[in-house]
C-alpha cells in the first residue's frame, strides 16, 4: 500500500494515473493530516520517502520537516541526494540516496528497503542514535550557544 500524506501541484495528476492504472486499492491519497494524526500514521510506514526534485537553491538545500518525522518513528527512508538531505541519511546510515528519479532505479532502492531484513534492522537501529541526535532536547543548546557567540 502506497499512502501519499498532504497536498501538492501535481495531486490530481497522480489521482488520474492511479484510477487510469486501477490501482484505487493499493494508493492513497490522505491529504493534510493534522499534528498528532500524522505521529500516530507515521510508525506505521516501512519506508519514508523523502524525495525532492532541485529546481532551485532553496530546493537544494532543503532539509524537510518529514525527514525528522520517519527519524523519531524509525522509519528507513529512500531521499534525494540533496546536500542537507545527503549529510543526515548518508552519514548517519538512516536509509537510501538516489540521484534522479528513474523508476527502475527507484523501485530497486525501495525493494532493498522493504525485503532486505539486514540493511532495515541496521537503518532502524541506526534511527534511534539519530533521534537522540536531532530531537529539540539535544538541539536547543547547540541553538542557545549560537546565541551566546552572537553578543560577543
Amino acid at each position: 500500500v502506497f499512502v501519499i500524506i498532504g497536498r501538492g501541484n501535481i495531486e490530481n495528476e497522480l489521482k488520474m494515473l492511479v484510477l487510469n492504472e486501477g490501482l484505487e486499492e493499493k494508493v492513497f491519497f490522505a491529504g493534510y493530516l493534522e499534528f498528532e494524526q500524522l505521529n500516530a500514521f507515521t510508525p506505521m510506514a516501512d519506508v519514508g520517502l523523502v524525495l525532492q526534485e532541485d529546481v532551485s537553491k532553496s530546493y537544494h538545500y532543503v532539509l524537510p520537516n518529514r525527514l525528522f518525522d520517519f527519524i523519531k518513528a524509525s522509519v528507513p527512508v529512500l531521499a534525494s541526494d540533496l546536500p542537507e538531505i545527503e549529510k543526515i541519511v548518508g552519514s548517519e546510515h538512516i536509509g537510501l540516496i538516489v540521484n534522479g528519479f528513474e523508476p527502475d532505479i527507484l523501485l530497486k532502492n525501495l525493494n532493498t528497503l522493504l525485503n532486505d531484513n539486514q540493511t532495515i534492522q541496521l537503518f532502524k537501529k541506526n534511527m534511534n542514535k539519530c533521534r537522540e541526535k536531532y530531537c529539540w532536547e539535544a538541539q536547543e543548546e547547540v541553538l542557545f550557544e549560537l546565541f551566546r557567540n552572537l553578543k560577543n
